[in-house]
C-alpha cells in the first residue's frame, strides 16, 4: 500500500468527521482495512462536501491500487531484529532464553524486592 498517499487524505478525514459530525475514525486502521475504510468513507459523504471530496480522492487512490497488498517480508540472513523482549538481536533471530535464566533477572528488578 501507498502510505505516502492515503496518509495525508485520511488524517483530513479525521480531522473533519471530529469536527462535523463528532465521529472519531482510526486512522492507522483505515491504511489497513479497507472494509473499514470503505464504510469511513460512506460516513464521510454523509457528512459534508469537503468531507465527500476527500471521501472521492481516497477512494480514487484505492482503486488504482495494484492488487492486494502483499505479505511483509521475513528479514533478511544477517540483518538485524528486535526480540520479544526489545533488546536488539544481530543476525535476524532472537537467542532462545530459558525460564531459568530469565527468572532470577526478574527477581533482581522486580519492585517488590526493593522493599
Amino acid at each position: 500500500m501507498v502510505y505516502d498517499d492515503k496518509f495525508p487524505i485520511a488524517a483530513q478525514l479525521f480531522i473533519r468527521l471530529k469536527r462535523s459530525p463528532g465521529r472519531v475514525i482510526d486512522v492507522t486502521w483505515m491504511l489497513e482495512n479497507e472494509m473499514y475504510a470503505l464504510e469511513v468513507l460512506r460516513v464521510a459523504r454523509a457528512a459534508d462536501a469537503e468531507s465527500a471530496e476527500l471521501a472521492n480522492r481516497y477512494e480514487a487512490l484505492l482503486r488504482t491500487r495494484p492488487g492486494k497488498a502483499a505479505a511483509p517480508a521475513a528479514p533478511a540472513q544477517g540483518g538485524a531484529m528486535f526480540a520479544r523482549t526489545g533488546a536488539f538481536v544481530a543476525g535476524g533471530a532472537a537467542p532462545a532464553a530459558s525460564e531459568e535464566a530469565v527468572a532470577p533477572e526478574v527477581g533482581r528488578h522486580y519492585v517488590g524486592a526493593l522493599r
